[in-house]
């Protein structure tokens, strides 16, 4: 099926009113082709720690995905840019990073997006 705007109509027939009834509805078709999921290797930091994160990405098939020129931004809980990953390289669908937190982060709940060249967002809270 090709993206974009369609009709989707019918007919039935009615037993108690012994007669037909038609209806439809208007359907707009938009085609994915990939989806990324972000990862970290586990849920809570202490400051100072390491965290590891993942970017997996597949196709509409399920099958791996190399995402091309995405950025992975990561911002504090006070929505202020800690670091930014850009024109990155997936290799059979996943791409690695990790940020050394600080002795004294900012608490809360810190935020990885992901961007890709054609707009798509996908953000882990962490």
């Amino acid at each position: 099926m090709k993206p974009g705007s369609y009709r989707f109509s019918y007919v039935a027939y009615a037993p108690k009113r012994k007669a037909p009834y038609q209806d439809g509805y208007d359907l707009t078709f938009v085609s994915k082709q990939s989806s990324a999921f972000i990862y970290t290797d586990k849920a809570l930091y202490r400051a100072g720690q390491l965290v590891s994160f993942s970017v997996f990405a597949v196709d509409s098939e399920t099958r791996p995905f190399n995402l091309v020129g995405t950025t992975i931004t990561i911002n504090d809980p006070n929505t202020i840019k800690i670091q930014v990953f850009a024109n990155n390289t997936f290799v059979k669908g996943k791409y690695e990073g990790s940020l050394q937190l600080s002795s004294a982060p900012t608490l809360g709940q810190w935020l990885i997006s992901l961007e890709t060249l054609d707009g798509q967002v996908n953000i882990l809270n962490v």
